[in-house]
């Protein structure tokens, strides 16, 4: 149970010590039964990630969910916190399902934490509004664990529902001038991924700094898209646009 409680007591001191430096969350061992789960709370958390594993046993997959192809993390660029309906819940006494926020340039993060406390499902609401500091508007999300895509208000709530010991990651990004870009979606948090989204006359234009799936919401009909100068493939399921790309890129999103 002290994992569950180890990530609780980082994201409580957070809302304080958040306030003036850079928070760390401790080391974590990738083959450990929780390395997942503690890798999605430091991938989210804002601060240094570092791993304790013996020698030659490190889990290279899962240190590559949080890092770009440089190896460099993929950081918040806040400290995470308790999101405002979770502030108050002792993780020690509740069974609820714990929740804590994050942001980056063009999206917010909302990771779900289950306790190891008993076997029984649980389910939470999950919200852009979690994300402190959110304006109105319409947001595209992303699921990490189960895929799940859609276009919410601020207000409105995705419910996610997790066994014990298990997590989620939720992205969201605002929908501006028609294009909200998720990041890439391999990543535990892709969004840090994005450098920069501009308009153009007939388009977009958005800096990736790695490598992997590439997933925005677009209002628009897209015509094409390029990779550094070069038309390539993608796939559209009700607006939401993906793209495999090879390395870091500049993509041209050109409307029809």
């Amino acid at each position: 149970d002290s994992h569950v409680q180890h990530i609780y007591t980082n994201a409580l001191n957070s809302i304080w010590m958040g306030q003036f430096t850079n928070c760390d969350w401790d080391m974590f061992q990738t083959m450990h039964e929780y390395g997942e789960y503690h890798a999605a709370a430091r991938a989210i958390s804002g601060g240094p990630v570092y791993v304790s594993d013996k020698v030659d046993e490190h889990d290279f997959e899962l240190i590559k969910m949080l890092t770009d192809d440089d190896g460099k993390i993929l950081r918040a660029k806040d400290i995470a916190m308790p999101t405002v309906d979770c502030l108050f819940d002792d993780i020690k006494d509740s069974k609820n399902l714990f929740k804590i926020f994050n942001r980056n340039n063009f999206s917010g993060v909302v990771g779900i934490f289950a306790p190891k406390f008993d076997e029984e499902n649980k389910t939470v609401s999950v919200r852009p509004e979690d994300v402190d500091g959110f304006e109105s508007g319409e947001y595209a999300l992303y699921s990490f664990k189960t895929g799940d895509k859609r276009v919410l208000s601020k207000k409105e709530s995705l419910d996610v529902t997790l066994k014990a010991k298990k997590y989620d990651i939720v992205t969201f990004a605002k929908i501006n001038d028609g294009i909200a870009v998720i990041g890439i979606i391999d990543k535990m948090n892709g969004g840090a991924a994005i450098k920069s989204v501009m308009n153009t006359p007939d388009g977009y234009i958005v800096d990736v700094s790695c490598s992997g799936e590439l997933l925005f919401y677009c209002e628009k009909d897209i015509a094409c898209l390029y990779l550094d100068g070069e038309k390539t493939d993608f796939e559209n399921t009700n607006g939401f646009i993906s793209t495999k790309l090879a390395k870091k890129e500049t993509i041209y999103i050109k409307l029809k």
